[in-house]
This record gives structure tokens, sequence and C-alpha cells, in this order.
């Protein structure tokens, strides 16, 4: 995916929930509000930033990709209905330059602060282009 392809998505209806971060930031513990998200507007496309020339982002990518399809197929179990919705709307942007990061937090409809590890200077940046920012102070332990 790339910035033009989340300003279309933005031009059609759909909302770009961004998590600006590396994949380590990503603790199990913040996988269930990213799938609450997701399951509960269909119209949210989860934006997440992954490195490809750094192999240990890649490994933290898989992870969180098996953990959220996981969950996925456990919903599917649940309440009957399949729902796509890792293969359809998580999108990894690859590394982008400081202007382009700006960018991203700009053109979202909102960016998520992760827990337990917060985004700190992340959320500054976001703040910096009046991007809304949703963040659970109580959750962060870092």
């Amino acid at each position: 995916v790339t910035l033009a392809d989340l300003k279309n998505l933005k031009r059609r209806g759909g909302r770009v929930v961004a998590v600006p971060q590396a994949p380590m930031k990503f603790h199990p513990k913040f996988d269930t509000a990213i799938r609450s998200i997701m399951l509960g507007d269909p119209a949210a496309h989860l934006v997440l930033l992954c490195d490809p020339s750094k192999p240990s982002q890649l490994v933290w990518r898989a992870r969180l990709l098996a953990r959220l399809t996981t969950a996925e197929i456990a919903d599917t179990a649940t309440n009957g209905a399949a729902n796509d919705w890792v293969r359809t709307r998580v999108h990894f942007l690859p590394r982008i330059s400081p202007i382009e990061f700006l960018e991203l937090c700009r053109e979202s409809t909102v960016v998520l602060d992760p827990f337990p590890f917060g985004g700190g200077v992340t959320s500054l940046e976001a703040f910096a282009v009046c991007a809304p920012v949703v963040t659970a102070p109580a959750l962060q332990t870092v």
C-alpha cells in the first residue's frame, strides 16, 4: 500500500487507523484493541509500518499477523460469519521519509498510541499535524 492508496481509500469512504510504529511495539495486549476496532468498523483500514530491509521487523510483522489471524479465525468460529479483515484491511507501509510520515499522520482518520509500549515522540509528531491521537495512558508501562 502507498500513501496515494490511502488517500484514494479515504475518498471512497474508508477510514485510516494508523499505528505508525515498528512491529516490535505491538504487544499481544494491544491486539484486543485492534481486533475490536476492526470488527466494529468495517470501513476501517489498519495502517502499520514495516521496513522490509530489516529482517527483525519482518519477523515481528509475521508474529503480529499470525496473532491477528488466529484471533480472526476464532471470531469466525464464534459468530459464524467470515470476516477476512486481516488479509483485506491490514496494510503495511515500507520505510517512509519523515515528510511522508507526517503525511501519513495527517491523512489518518485516527492515530493509535499502542500499549503497553507507548508511541512517545510519534504521538507528538501526530499532534503537530493536528491528527487525532487515541491513547490509553493507564495501560502504558513504558
